[in-house]
């Protein structure tokens, strides 16, 4: 003889069984007699397997968070290793262009043709830190330093540019690189 197919119920289900058999309860004074008990027992089977679903979902969905989080630091690793290269390589034809310049000149050594577009050499500054401290105690009520005491460093890049001296800081020049 065959076992019957169990039925699944949903959890909308569940729950509409589960509040009509508190109104029948109610309705009788609480006495449970073989059809309510029988309910009952279909009704605790039924949440029995829909919590059981719902553990192995829980646990399969857990896995899958595992590898993917796994997955993602290794993609993020793969890609730092891309930054680094990419870094090195952008300083290294940076070199060359230099002694590209070095033998032509600024003016026709900076820039060079290629088969696949151009590739330039730009001088650029930016402001170097040398003593954040000694901006805080040789420049504490100026423009330069804020009232919390942090340095306000594009008010002090902005002296720099304008041709000032500030104890602390610098203007240092670098090449950077652009391939289009």
């Amino acid at each position: 003889m065959e076992e019957p197919k169990k039925y699944r119920s949903s959890r909308y289900e569940l729950i509409r069984e589960a509040d009509d058999l508190v109104n029948e309860l109610l309705e009788t004074g609480g006495e449970v007699d073989d059809f309510i008990a029988k309910r009952l027992e279909k009704l605790d089977a039924g949440i029995c397997e829909k919590l059981q679903a719902y553990s192995d979902a829980v646990d399969s969905l857990d896995c899958k968070i595992a590898r993917l989080k796994a997955e993602a630091k290794r993609l993020n690793e793969m890609a730092g290793s891309c930054e680094r290269n990419l870094k090195a390589t952008k300083k290294w034809a940076i070199d060359v262009l230099d002694a590209r310049v070095g033998l032509y000149g600024w003016k026709d050594g900076s820039k060079h043709k290629l088969s696949n577009g151009t590739v330039f050499l730009t001088r650029r500054s930016r402001t170097k830190w040398v003593d954040e401290q000694q901006i805080l105690d040789e420049y504490c009520g100026t423009d330069f330093v804020q009232v919390s005491f942090k340095v306000d460093k594009h008010a002090v890049t902005e002296a720099l540019k304008a041709g000032k001296q500030v104890n602390g800081a610098v203007t240092e020049e670098y090449l950077s690189i652009s391939f289009k």
